[in-house]
């Protein structure tokens, strides 16, 4: 059940991660949960890009690079989860 879940909103992943002690990230930021899990510090989602218009033609480059940066931390998160 989860897979499916989590391949149709990969957002919702975060909601599984684990710091290396087992211990829940539910709720931290994505920043956070980027530090603790890859170690990557200052990884964040812009919220001006995030509430922006995603419904345009054409994205700009902010966001393109903003849901890059998701996706690939969605995947990376999700392959090593085992989701």
């Amino acid at each position: 059940m989860r897979g499916n879940i989590v391949s149709h909103h990969p957002a919702l992943l975060l909601m599984y991660v684990v710091d290396s002690q087992g211990r829940s990230l539910r709720g931290r930021s994505f920043e956070e949960i980027v530090e603790k899990c890859m170690g990557f510090r200052g990884v964040k989602l812009d919220r001006g890009i995030s509430r922006s218009d995603w419904s345009v033609e054409y994205l700009s480059n902010d966001q393109i690079l903003q849901v890059s940066v998701d996706a690939y931390v969605c995947f990376k998160l999700g392959v090593s989860a085992r989701l």
